[in-house]
């Protein structure tokens, strides 16, 4: 069978998830010419890399942070990163039990990220 004819077959199915279908792509490499070989394998490849996710998408219990400052950020409604750094300092300390220690750790963790607070609004 033609290899372009097994990948459409493969393509065709809905009901194959993404890793099924590239195994099979996989599959019909060898009877590739070597011209095809290399931008298959690139094809593959480039479709199985992990996708990065975006720091802002990153909630706030896959961070290493002590319990008190989860316990803060879970009782302030901050669940994301992004939810964090919208906020300034000034407002991170309006909430109840976060004091000095909690702001420092997660200042700490931020520049880690390469991230920090909002910066706070002058009043005009």
């Amino acid at each position: 069978m033609d290899t372009y004819k097994r990948i459409a077959d493969v393509l065709r199915k809905d009901n194959k998830r993404l890793r099924d279908a590239l195994s099979a792509l996989k599959a019909a490499i060898p009877d590739a010419t070597a011209q095809q070989k290399p931008l298959m394998l690139s094809l593959i490849e480039t479709a199985l890399a992990p996708t990065p996710v975006p720091p802002e998408l990153i909630s706030v219990d896959e961070l290493n942070i002590s319990t008190r400052l989860s316990n803060c950020l879970y009782n302030a409604d901050l669940h994301t990163v992004g939810d964090i750094i919208a906020k300034s300092e000034c407002d991170m300390r309006r909430y109840r039990n976060f004091g000095n220690r909690s702001l420092i750790e997660l200042r700490a963790v931020l520049a880690s990220m390469g991230l920090s607070l909002a910066k706070p609004e002058r009043a005009k």
